[in-house]
């Protein structure tokens, strides 16, 4: 009897196109599952942002403050707190706060001092870690800075609702990130987040935008955007697009019109924004911030 098989010409044929078509479709596939995550991450964000607007409700029309003294080194650990403890009770979930493409957004990758970055001790210390590291940065310099009073120290103040004069356009928080290592995210998120200018020019006079109580002297800056520095944690100031490819680490700087964050409005609604689009309106410079050219297309400040 004549048996008849396959040659070893046609086999390397077989595994070639089987070779191509997982090329074609592996790719298709991830895109997809980090679309479910870009889905899951507004839904939550969604969650967050009506909590926030719940509070402020329940709070004389004032937003929650970013912390109850500055989060300096020193003090950045429990018993202070941080703006996601006084919301959390409204989602009653900590999971809100976490990006799923965060690699590091876990029970135990958040469970470090933001102190120190030591192991958390108790529950305190690690409630205050959850919060301080979580996802969701925080728009504090215009919704609640913190400010020097001369004579009583440091405070820190909530931002009235009645001051924000475009709620659709304003930002409320967005997706961010702790650190950097090698350029890939590192420990999770950041509860409170710098914005890309802080000037404005009004008749050839260079403005400050911030929001702040009259009889300061003083208020804290974390030192805005550093575009310059494309491996630093603040290369866009606390903000990371985690979505669509952005949670790659070094070439994420490239790619950064082409990644998406997650950014929550103070009317309550979510939408996916590439950093570009994040900064628009605005003229970003290393460090301290650059200049407001167009402040009706600028989504951080209240109007």
């Amino acid at each position: 009897m004549k048996r008849s098989g396959f040659t070893l010409i046609e086999l390397l044929v077989v595994i070639a196109i089987i070779a191509i078509l997982a090329a074609i479709l592996f790719p298709v596939f991830a895109q997809a599952r980090e679309s479910a995550r870009q889905t899951t991450c507004v839904s939550n964000d969604n969650q967050v942002s009506k909590a926030v607007l719940m509070y402020v409700q329940d709070y004389d029309e004032t937003f929650p403050i970013q912390n109850y003294r500055p989060c300096t080194a020193a003090n950045c650990n429990w018993p202070n707190q941080s703006w996601p403890m006084l919301v959390q009770p409204y989602t009653k979930n900590w999971q809100t706060f976490r990006c799923p493409s965060d690699p590091n957004a876990t029970d135990a990758g958040l469970s470090f001092r933001p102190s120190d970055d030591r192991p958390v001790a108790n529950d305190n210390e690690r409630i205050f870690a959850w919060a301080t590291r979580a996802n969701r940065g925080y728009n504090s310099q215009y919704l609640s800075p913190a400010v020097i009073f001369p004579g009583t120290g440091d405070a820190i103040v909530g931002t009235q609702m009645a001051r924000v004069q475009a709620s659709g356009s304003t930002i409320l928080f967005l997706d961010s990130i702790w650190d950097r290592l090698g350029g890939a995210p590192k420990g999770g998120g950041n509860w409170a987040l710098d914005p890309p200018c802080r000037y404005t020019r009004v008749n050839n006079v260079t403005v400050d935008t911030f929001p702040l109580p009259a009889g300061i002297s003083g208020f804290y800056w974390f030192g805005g955007w550093n575009p310059f520095s494309p491996q630093a944690w603040n290369v866009f100031g606390g903000v990371w697009p985690f979505h669509m490819g952005g949670n790659k680490g070094n070439d994420t700087f490239r790619r950064r019109n082409e990644s998406n964050a997650t950014v929550a409005f103070l009317d309550g609604h979510v939408k996916a924004m590439r950093i570009d689009q994040i900064a628009n309106g605005c003229n970003v410079s290393n460090g301290w911030g650059g200049v407001i050219y167009d402040r009706d297309l600028y989504l951080w400040d209240l109007e």
